[in-house]
């Protein structure tokens, strides 16, 4: 079963650009709120797998790319279409939220 794919600088870019579309967690291991995302970003990249790319970017390791991205509040989700940020939330969601958003994106 397909989990979230860990990104980093050196395939940031490059998975954005092969995805289309994308939901990306932003985190910090010590930020609590994560661990029920992660549960939940699994499911969505299980149903969603050939559709879109699920990921997650842990903000001490590549600290780089939170700051391309404005990445100030842990946890943040980021929708992006063609490479392009398309959405924002902050905190904790639940699966029914996001793939809300997911379907309102992909149509």
């Amino acid at each position: 079963m397909p989990g979230l794919k860990t990104l980093d600088a050196s395939n940031f870019t490059l998975e954005l650009q092969r995805a289309g579309v994308a939901l990306i967690l932003f985190v910090d291991q010590w930020c609590p709120p994560w661990e029920n995302l992660d549960a939940v970003l699994s499911d969505i990249a299980s149903q969603y797998q050939e559709i879109i790319l699920v990921g997650q970017v842990d903000v001490d390791q590549s600290p780089e790319i939170a700051v391309n991205q404005g990445i100030f509040d842990l946890p943040t989700l980021i929708f992006y279409q063609a490479s392009q940020e398309v959405e924002r939330l902050f905190g904790s969601h639940s699966r029914n939220t996001l793939v809300e958003r997911l379907s309102h994106i992909l149509q």
